[in-house]
């Protein structure tokens, strides 16, 4: 598992508050993991609509804003992140 400083890339994120992952952006990601939509739904936890809302950036002609903790995971999930077991501090004890 690759070691890397989850804090600083949460920091880096959250910093820019008024940023969201864009549809393009989503949806270049997903194609870039080589993922169909209902992989990248399960890879995520979501249900495939949601994958499809991200991708469209609406939802019933409503905006759809990308949670900034989805962003985080596909960040995690394409550098060979899968799980977070939490600080390694605690998983030394």
């Amino acid at each position: 598992m690759k070691s890397i400083d989850l804090p600083l890339i949460i920091r880096a994120v959250f910093k820019d508050q008024s940023h969201f992952m864009k549809p393009s952006e989503f949806r270049a990601w997903r194609k870039d993991c080589k993922f169909t939509q209902e992989q990248a739904a399960k890879k995520l936890g979501l249900k495939k609509r949601t994958i499809q809302y991200y991708e469209k950036g609406k939802r019933d002609g409503k905006e759809f804003k990308i949670p900034k903790t989805t962003e985080l995971a596909c960040y995690a999930i394409s550098v060979g992140i899968e799980h977070y077991v939490g600080p390694e501090s605690l998983n030394d004890q």
